[in-house]
């Protein structure tokens, strides 16, 4: 029927798009992000070493090299719409690492070290946990699968294929009087798939931004909730030290993030949510600033950078993902009920 012009029934929609999805883009991220954090902690490690530190744990931490560089290569090949195959399994590899350094802390190390350590791995892995986990999702899996086919792959113009000759030309169409009428064209149902909205500011649709920042809201405040609630246990059975009643700053800090996340999902309000996340990076200031005035230990100083360094991140990225103009526009663009009258 090309002869008469007529190209087959109108396309609605692709179930997936060229839009990338927010998990796609939040993994993307993470993978940046904790393969940057890695290469900082790297060298705090190497200098454990060199100081006296050789014992299997701390040896066990270089290997975060390797798994750096795969996490860098891996979310540079997913934004540009590849394969998440790279990200998903050196992130894999990374937490491994982190696995591997505590069985070999909690076999070496006594009972204070093993503290530490446990608490640098419940710091440091959500991070590589969270990358796997989106670059696993579906929805990134199907957006990175469905890339467009470079041209003459698939089949190239009016039917031309590699290997085969072009379809043969058709003379002028005889003379004809004029068409019968007819009636208007027969109507199409919907889609056979839910149709998305365009994002904001093009439509009413949740930006990829948006919904970053909401789950690594909910995830930096699930995290601050399980260190506030550790401190109050320590503090209940008599650790009265400055740093153990500073940690329990995480627990309010926790309430805001949660709560601003569910509200940014909602499209309340974006406020909540950025002002929650400034407030858990104010309280990791302090947490560093006191804790290192409170000891000269050089090993519990380091401990004090890591985790402050490793904790601040998430909020660090939940302030910078709301305050992003996509988003903090998408919420404050919200339709509100008229009052009634």
């Amino acid at each position: 029927m090309t002869s008469y012009g007529y190209v087959g029934p109108p396309v609605h929609g692709r179930p997936e798009g060229a839009r990338r999805p927010g998990v796609a883009l939040a993994a993307g991220v993470l993978g940046f992000v904790t393969s940057g954090l890695t290469l900082l902690v790297l060298p705090l490690v190497l200098l454990v070493v060199l100081d006296g530190g050789d014992d299997p744990a701390n040896y066990a931490l270089l290997l975060g090299l390797p798994c750096a560089a795969a996490l860098i290569a891996g979310a540079a090949t997913l934004l540009v719409r590849r394969s998440p195959a790279l990200l998903f399994w050196s992130a894999v590899a990374a937490a491994g690492v982190l696995a591997l350094h505590l069985l070999l802390g909690l076999a070496a190390f006594g009972a204070p070290e093993r503290m530490g350590s446990a608490l640098f791995v419940l710091v440091a892995i959500p991070l590589p946990a969270l990358t796997a986990i989106f670059a696993r999702h579906p929805a990134t899996k199907a957006w990175a699968s469905a890339a467009v086919a470079p041209a003459g792959q698939n089949g190239g113009v009016n039917g031309e294929h590699e290997g085969h000759a072009p379809r043969p030309g058709y003379g002028p169409p005889p003379a004809y009087g004029p068409p019968p009428g007819y009636g208007p064209p027969p109507g199409y149902g919907p889609p056979p798939w839910p149709v998305r909205p365009p994002t904001w500011p093009a439509g009413p649709g949740r930006p990829g931004m948006a919904t970053a920042a909401a789950v690594l809201g909910f995830v930096a405040g699930g995290f601050s909730l399980l260190v506030g609630f550790g401190f109050s246990v320590g503090i209940l059975r008599g650790e009265d030290d400055p740093m153990s009643y500073l940690m329990l700053l995480a627990l309010p800090c926790a309430a805001g993030l949660i709560t601003g996340a569910s509200w940014l999902l909602k499209r309340r309000s974006a406020g909540v949510l950025f002002g929650a996340a400034l407030a858990a990076v104010a309280a990791l200031l302090l947490i560093l600033v006191v804790g290192l005035a409170s000891t000269e230990d050089e090993d519990a100083r380091i401990g004090v950078v890591a985790f402050t360094v490793s904790a601040s991140v998430l909020p660090v990225l939940v302030a910078i993902f709301t305050r992003l103009p996509q988003v903090w526009g998408w919420a404050a663009a919200a339709v509100r009920p008229a009052p009634p009258r």
